[in-house]
């Protein structure tokens, strides 16, 4: 009767094994399939400079934008380059910026136009820039900006003075220009 339990007990446990590795062998069986792909872009150009007709700006350049000695009745002019030949719509900020403690009576000119207050010179070019860079990206732009300066010769008699005292001290005076350019979402 043992013998009989024990093979009964083996053929029931044989035919588990059966089933079991029956079923679990299709759960492990089952379809595979990789896919994959790829995109490659090219990153945009950010292309921009400002350039005199000496020096091209960086950080901070040493620019040649008038004489090294000026005096009631120097006069001259320079011109600024603004190119840009990016490949996304950018905006440009021009600055110019007086340092100028003795109060010397300078006026700047552009397109016709007297400034004595830098204010809206500044104002004045970045009209222009404005114009001109609404025309979007891959227009190369290259933009010749003008700007005469004098120290007028005579104002007043008064004025006449305060220049005599400007040059019986070491005075200087100093022009600093800057430009930023922005990448800009076109509104369109």
């Amino acid at each position: 009767m043992r013998k009989k339990v024990f093979h009964s007990l083996g053929m029931i446990l044989g035919c588990m094994l059966c089933i079991l590795a029956l079923v679990s062998g299709t759960t492990y069986a089952k379809y595979v399939q990789k896919m994959s792909g790829h995109d490659q872009a090219k990153v945009a150009s950010f292309i921009n400079n400002v350039s005199t007709d000496h020096e091209t700006l960086t950080q901070d350049t040493n620019l040649t934008l008038w004489e090294d000695i000026i005096a009631p009745g120097s006069q001259g002019e320079f011109v600024l380059h603004v190119v840009d030949q990016s490949e996304v719509q950018v905006q440009a900020l021009m600055t110019l910026e007086l340092d100028n403690p003795q109060e010397i009576p300078l006026r700047f000119s552009y397109q016709g136009t007297t400034y004595e207050d830098l204010a809206l010179l500044n104002q004045r070019l970045n009209q222009v820039l404005e114009e001109e860079f609404k025309k979007g990206p891959t227009s190369n732009i290259d933009i010749e900006l003008s700007i005469g300066w004098e120290w007028p010769f005579f104002i007043s008699d008064e004025q006449d003075e305060k220049d005599t005292q400007i040059a019986s001290s070491t005075s200087t005076v100093t022009l600093h220009v800057s430009c930023t350019f922005m990448q800009v979402v076109s509104e369109s």
